[in-house]
């Protein structure tokens, strides 16, 4: 893994806070691709709530600046 440094994201907070459910995304992509259909139907308000949340962050961080 490598690291680059980057002035995107304006605050650490802000920016730990998108890694985070970047991370809790890419979990509940993977359980929604083995999931059942049922399964699939009780994931997709999750998915959303967390893709909602990182737009939600990163416009606040461009606002701010």
């Amino acid at each position: 893994m490598f690291t680059v440094k980057s002035s995107f994201i304006g605050r650490f907070k802000i920016g730990d806070n998108i890694n985070h459910n970047l991370t809790l995304l890419a979990l509940l992509y993977r359980l929604y691709g083995a999931a059942t259909p049922q399964e699939k139907r009780l994931l997709c308000k999750p998915v959303i709530i967390l893709l909602i949340s990182i737009i939600e962050a990163m416009l606040y961080d461009f606002h701010a600046r």
